[in-house]
């Protein structure tokens, strides 16, 4: 069990769907949001156009009403491949946290930035130039890019397949799933855990632990894949830190 869950909260998300989870953690993001815009109001009685004070709250907080809502349907009308990884993961399998990005893992090669160039347009997006998206592209392995947009300040930390099998692993087991009417594509929680021990061993930051932890004490996963793969990939000493503060690991 996580260190940092209550037994009943881990009662109550075990009970719920992958895209149950993500509502309520949306719904959680919305309501700081809505919670920064009554402290804004009140600092502020001035403000009289609501949309303003909104917008300024939005800003303020990088909180838009909901993030996959931002960046996963011009994915889908580009027709790419792609998962949702990171924090959104996260909360879809495990306990709900506040994010100011998203992390993606997508399909692209050279040919295809045109078309998602088109499907994030300037007006609405910061998006890197075309050349830049095309010698990304070309990595076999850690193409990164970003996608930023305007109106919220929300980033999308978008990681390239390329050629790194663990990738293609995750991207076959990739789970289809829908949050207020968005469809959305996520990564198998195995291939979560272990992303997140990648970047817990080249940070440190705790956050990727809890994550984990809270993973382990309310989603199923294939722990022989895990385990083997930590060895594969050098991660067995952060596993081992890891599952330590889970009890029955």
């Amino acid at each position: 069990m996580s260190d940092d869950l209550h037994p009943a909260q881990v009662e109550a998300l075990r009970k719920m769907t992958p895209a149950e989870r993500l509502e309520v953690g949306m719904a959680f993001i919305e309501s700081m949001r809505e919670l920064r815009a009554a402290v804004l109001r009140q600092d502020h009685p001035e403000w009289t156009d609501n949309r303003s004070l909104r917008r300024s709250a939005s800003l303020s907080c990088m909180l838009p009403h909901n993030p996959i809502a931002i960046f996963a349907p011009p994915l889908h009308r580009a027709g790419m491949r792609w998962m949702a990884v990171g924090s959104i993961a996260a909360n879809a399998y495990g306990e709900f946290r506040v994010t100011n990005d998203v992390d993606l893992i997508l399909v692209m090669n050279r040919g295809e930035a045109a078309r998602l160039a088109e499907a994030f347009p300037e007006t609405d997006f910061y998006r890197p130039p075309m050349e830049v998206m095309e010698i990304e592209a070309e990595r076999a392995q850690r193409g990164h890019f970003n996608l930023i947009h305007h109106q919220t300040g929300f980033k999308a930390d978008v990681y390239l397949a390329g050629h790194d099998a663990l990738h293609a692993w995750a991207l076959e087991r990739r789970r289809e799933t829908t949050v207020a009417g968005v469809k959305v594509w996520l990564a198998p929680p195995e291939y979560v855990i272990l992303g997140k021990l990648e970047f817990y061993r080249e940070g440190g930051s705790e956050k990727h632990l809890r994550d984990i932890r809270a993973i382990l004490a309310v989603t199923l996963i294939d722990r022989k894949f895990v385990e083997s793969t930590v060895e594969s990939r050098g991660l067995a000493e952060v596993w081992s830190n890891c599952i330590s503060g889970v009890s029955g690991a």
